[in-house]
C-alpha cells in the first residue's frame, strides 16, 4: 500500500474573501439594480406560472421566484464589474 491519496493531484481550493461594510454593500446593491435592465415583474403571468396541487408549494415557488429576481441582476453585475483580490 502507498501513502498517496487518490486526490494528491488536485490543487487546494483558494477561498477569496471580500469584506464590505453594510453601507458599501447596500450601495453596490443599489448600483447593480440601477444598472440592470428592467426585469420581469415579480408575479409571473398565468401562462408561465405552474399549477400546484398544494398551496404551500405555490407559496414556496413564489418566494423562490422573488429571491431569484432579486439576485439575478446582482450576479450579472458581479460577473462583469468585480475583480477578485486574493487575501
Amino acid at each position: 500500500m502507498t501513502d498517496e491519496s487518490p486526490c494528491d493531484g488536485v490543487p487546494d481550493a483558494v477561498k477569496d474573501v471580500v469584506q464590505l461594510r453594510k453601507q458599501d454593500f447596500d450601495e453596490l446593491v443599489l448600483q447593480a439594480r440601477a444598472a440592470a435592465p428592467a426585469s420581469a415583474p415579480l408575479v409571473a403571468s398565468s401562462s408561465s406560472k405552474p399549477t400546484f396541487t398544494r398551496p404551500g408549494f405555490a407559496r414556496h415557488f413564489d418566494f423562490n421566484s422573488q429571491i431569484l429576481d432579486i439576485l439575478s441582476p446582482l450576479v450579472k453585475w458581479h460577473q462583469s464589474n468585480l475583480t477578485y483580490v486574493r487575501v
